[in-house]
């Protein structure tokens, strides 16, 4: 999955005196202050970043980012994280070539804790994917996981501070990993559960209905298909002049949120016609159903799985393998 290529990005510089040229100073001041924290994200080792701080120990290094965390993302959280759209691609290097595009990244090839690695949970782990509860807590659970995480949020931030109003696209990288792409379930994945999907996804029709105070088109009679159904809310009660619609895929808890039909818009246009008044609430409740938005652009791009070989159904674009027909 390879979003477009892109021109160039310009420099770090350059963003931050074109924020300072156009944008109030208090966020020119903070992106300023949380692009050192960026820089020093990049490493993993706080003595990899020594070069950018002349004068300074790891050590004092280390502890003047732990320091400065904390109150940089207090401030910055409400100020940006509201305005900001996140586009993560996943994948592994033994699997695929990296994504096109500009775009920070998470080297996690030797980061973390490879789970299959670990005999007494072995067996479980080479049937589940990262999506999978007890992945997700296991891969938490290794030491130095979190402190990642709440790094990669704070070079999230700061891209989203010096480029405002723009989506930040980041790319996280291991070697190997399970993949929902499997050519042996094109409709459903193994262990698919029908009864418990439809269920979430009535929790979420219900849900929207109540948020936009309307009642949703659902379409739930959907059959040779590797999505579930789709929710369309009117556009009469949405503020992006069109109206939306949600397609719930068979596969790791998926969801494509998109402006009009799928397609209708390219990435520039819903960038500028989809009004966070819509999509916030939406986010919301997926969220809190557990789901995962996948960005439609994302899915359009041109399918290099594993499914092509020796199956009946050959899928186009990553959107024909999870959201569409069979």
């Amino acid at each position: 999955m390879a979003p477009e290529t892109h021109a160039i990005p310009e420099s770090c510089d350059r963003r931050l005196l074109r924020l300072e040229e156009v944008e109030s100073p208090l966020v020119a001041q903070l992106a300023a202050a949380i692009g050192h924290l960026r820089t020093a994200g990049e490493h993993a080792d706080p003595a990899a970043s020594l070069a950018h701080y002349p004068g300074r120990t790891a050590a004092d290094l280390k502890g003047w980012i732990g320091g400065n965390v904390q109150m940089i993302a207090e401030l910055l959280v409400p100020l940006i994280a509201p305005h900001t759209r996140v586009e993560i691609t996943s994948y592994g290097v033994l699997h695929q070539d990296p994504p096109l595009g500009d775009a920070l990244t998470l080297d996690l090839t030797t980061a973390l804790r490879n789970p299959p690695e670990d005999p007494e949970v072995r067996e479980v782990m080479l049937h589940s994917s990262g999506l999978d509860q007890v992945v997700y807590d296991y891969v938490l659970a290794t030491p130095g996981a979190v402190e990642i995480a709440e790094r990669t949020v704070l070079r999230v931030l700061a891209q989203a501070a010096a480029l405002p109003g723009q989506p930040v696209a980041l790319h996280v990288y291991c070697r190997g990993g399970k993949h929902l792409d499997d050519p042996d379930h094109m409709e459903f994945p193994q262990n698919y559960d029908h009864t418990a999907t439809r269920a979430r996804f009535d929790q979420l029709a219900d849900r929207l209905d109540q948020r936009f105070r309307c009642t949703c088109t659902v379409d739930r009679g959907v059959q040779d298909a590797n999505h579930h159904g789709t929710i369309v809310i009117p556009t009469s009660e949405t503020a992006s002049g069109d109206h939306i619609t949600i397609t719930v895929s068979n596969y790791g808890n998926l969801v494509a949120v998109t402006l009009g039909n799928p397609g209708s818009y390219d990435k520039e246009e819903e960038n500028v016609l989809f009004e966070t008044a819509d999509r916030r609430p939406i986010d919301d409740e997926l969220d809190a159903l557990g789901y995962t938005a996948v960005s439609e652009h994302l899915l359009w791009t041109r399918y290099d799985g594993v499914s092509n070989r020796g199956t009946c159904f050959e899928p186009r674009t990553w959107w024909d393998r999870f959201f569409d027909y069979i």
